[in-house]
């Protein structure tokens, strides 16, 4: 544990040991999946949106263009590499469809109809990572190897970045852009920081394990999950981020990777690539700032979910929740009306409910009195 402590310090915060997870199911979601008998590819690696609402999704079968019914397949143009493996996949601001290759086949991008090979110059033998700077140009993290793992393509031109940038000789895992121009590079055992308008990366300090991810949240804080757990790896301008950056979110079982990203209500959900889906709701809250607030919360194979072995998250515009895993496509729809998991379900003798004019809900079954206040879980107040 001490281990742990140190290599997590930064910026003069050291994380304090992880507890016992509290992991309850998504029960405030409904669930509708495409399994591979419905269609769905295998294996999906990266699911992303373009402009014109399509879903789009990367898989060992290739890209697949999907509308909510059909998977279309896109064949790539011209190609001498066989069968299309898609391992990542980018909507650009500009409309394009960017699709990071397996199997050496470096990068396409889908414009004007057509899937055409965007010749990077030295291509790798799997796309571990896709981003798009503020500027519109298209970063490329070409995995397997640790020397030239990135590569820059900036109109029409492309750009090798390795050591002259001062970039580790590592696998790349990911790029993220913070919204401040920040560019953050998930290595094997660390991650380093490029600052805007620098053509330099800097060490952050930070030991990691593999197949690690950041994500940021509405407050500017990077957040960083790895084997060991969820945590702050920066705080950002939130006066919440000193009291927050102590804390961990352990895994509630052993992983093989993660992919994390926030949605828009500001929880944080991850791939675990072993162990089906996890969601964090508001983490990083001061205690008592909500009364969901640092809940775990699980989807598995047992709840439904097409596979434990989960790859890719994404959220669309209207705030559903895709899963891509290893035999097929599932969605998280947020429910408008969920079962309240803390009042015991089928009482023998039915409930009574009653409300009070400032919205509290009173609830009475066979054993007990519970009380519902606006924005909050149910307690009991009486037992019978």
């Amino acid at each position: 544990m001490a281990a742990l402590c140190l290599g997590l310090m930064l910026h003069g915060v050291a994380v304090a040991a992880p507890a016992t997870p509290k992991v309850e199911p998504l029960y405030q979601f409904k669930h509708v999946s495409w399994p591979m008998e419905r269609g769905a590819p295998s294996r999906i690696d990266a699911i992303t949106q373009s402009r014109d609402g399509y879903l789009w999704i990367g898989s060992v079968d290739g890209l697949f263009r999907f509308d909510g019914v059909n998977f279309e397949p896109i064949p790539l143009e011209t190609t001498d590499h066989g069968s299309t493996v898609v391992a990542e996949v980018l909507g650009a601001r500009s409309g394009e469809v960017w699709a990071g290759l397996g199997r050496s086949g470096g990068v396409a991008v889908y414009r004007g109809g057509r899937l055409v090979d965007a010749h990077m110059p030295n291509p790798s033998r799997e796309v571990t990572g896709l981003a798009e700077d503020g500027s519109g140009a298209i970063w490329v993290a070409r995995g397997g190897r640790k020397r030239d793992t990135l590569a820059r393509f900036d109109h029409g031109r492309w750009l090798e970045i390795g050591a002259d940038w001062n970039l580790p000789q590592q696998e790349i895992w990911q790029i993220l852009f913070a919204r401040d121009g920040t560019m953050w590079v998930v290595l094997n055992d660390t991650v380093v920081r490029r600052r805007p308008g620098v053509n330099r990366f800097e060490p952050t300090g930070v030991t990691i394990s593999r197949r690690s991810s950041l994500a940021e949240d509405a407050d500017g804080r990077i957040w960083l999950s790895d084997e060991k757990g969820t945590r702050i790896l920066q705080g950002g301008a939130s006066n919440l981020a000193q009291a927050a950056a102590g804390r961990v979110y352990p895994h509630a079982d052993r992983v093989g990777g993660t992919k994390v990203f926030f949605d828009r209500r500001g929880d944080l959900w991850g791939a675990t690539w072993t162990d089906g889906v996890f969601q964090i709701a508001a983490p990083g809250a001061v205690a008592g700032a909500g009364p969901h607030a640092a809940l775990t919360s699980t989807f598995k194979a047992v709840n439904g979910l097409t596979s434990d072995q989960t790859h890719a998250l994404f959220e669309d515009r209207e705030g559903n929740i895709w899963i891509g895993t290893e035999l097929g496509l599932d969605m998280l729809r947020p429910a408008g009306v969920v079962v309240e998991p803390s009042i015991p379900a089928n009482s023998p003798r039915g409930y009574l409910m009653a409300a009070t004019p400032d919205g509290v809900i009173h609830i009475q079954d066979d054993q007990a009195l519970y009380t519902i206040e606006p924005g909050k879980p149910a307690r009991v107040v009486a037992t019978a």
